[in-house]
């Protein structure tokens, strides 16, 4: 289909993720035949209207969520104003993070409806594939806080005329196409860097997945003992793992509203991206030297397909 190649182009191009997982049936199907007609109008009126093909519905949950602003430490709020004060080169962040952000949402979005149905019918959830779902949210959650969190450290280090620092190699070096550092060597160059202390209150230091630099490799959920277990015997308390799940799903919220200059409404930020998007190609269309060039570009993947 056209639209694969159209998605791969931008994203090798822009080093972005175009937020195809918002797309239902119909819209995949318009997107693919705007494309393919080699008109860069039609493009444009499709991104115009994408509201009828795009389901942002489970964005909300993570809106809501970023609006409660719960607490965080001095320390894990002066790592995040001190990241987000270095311009990042790409404003793409949620379009980035936007299909993991998705998926976590739809996930919140399908448990608590399941056990808003399951209460109706006065029965519970089996904790067994609850804590499941929530440990896999965790494992998501912590992919997405790393990922993020190194690219912005990246930034900073740049911006501050870091590179020099011999303890910051092994971070720097880590850094290839969709590859990050591991979160271990993130934090350690957090340290590096003077933005965390290890004295200091903060998820990076109290988080025990974090902190013992756990896998999902190493741990699962005993049934009969009702309780998390690390592959060397280690338990993970449920009450310490909620505790966990929440300090760093509110760090990811509070860090995402940041970069998001300041604003909870992520639905809305991804409309504005997409507004834009219309806007270029409808350019495309009113520019005679960028139309015939946009036709060739169709007509060459065309060919190649």
């Amino acid at each position: 289909m056209m639209i694969d190649r159209f998605i791969k182009e931008i994203e090798d191009r822009r080093q972005i993720k175009i937020p195809i997982c918002f797309l239902n049936t119909k819209g995949l199907s318009a997107l693919n035949e705007a494309l393919e007609s080699g008109v860069p109008l039609k493009v444009s009126m499709f991104y115009k209207k994408f509201k009828q093909y795009y389901d942002l519905k489970p964005l909300e949950i993570i809106s809501q969520e970023i609006k409660k602003k719960r607490k965080l430490s001095k320390a894990d709020m002066n790592i995040i104003s001190e990241l987000s004060s270095i311009k990042h080169p790409d404003s793409g962040i949620l379009l980035k993070i936007s299909g993991n952000l998705y998926y976590i949402s739809t996930l919140l979005d399908d448990l608590r409806r399941m056990d808003t149905r399951l209460k109706k019918n006065k029965l519970k959830m089996r904790k067994s594939i609850r804590i499941s779902i929530l440990l896999w949210i965790y494992l998501n959650i912590v992919e997405l806080v790393n990922k993020n969190m190194a690219e912005f450290l990246n930034n900073y280090i740049k911006a501050k005329t870091l590179e020099g620092d011999n303890r910051l190699k092994n971070f720097l070096k880590n850094f290839k196409k969709d590859k990050y550092p591991e979160l271990g060597t993130t934090i350690d160059a957090l340290t590096f860097t003077g933005l965390l202390d290890k004295k200091e209150n903060s998820i990076f230091n109290n988080n025990h997945f974090i902190r013992n630099r756990l896998s999902h490799a190493n741990m699962y959920y005993d049934i009969k003992q009702k309780t998390i277990f690390q592959s060397n015997g280690d338990e993970y308390a449920i009450k310490q793992f909620i505790k966990d799940l929440n300090g760093l799903f509110t760090f990811l919220n509070e860090l995402i509203y940041q970069m998001n200059d300041k604003n909870a409404d992520i639905a809305d930020s991804i409309d504005q991206m997409l507004k834009r998007i219309s806007r270029v190609f409808l350019k495309i269309e009113r520019s005679g030297v960028m139309k015939k060039a946009y036709a060739q570009v169709i007509f060459k993947w065309k060919k190649e397909s």
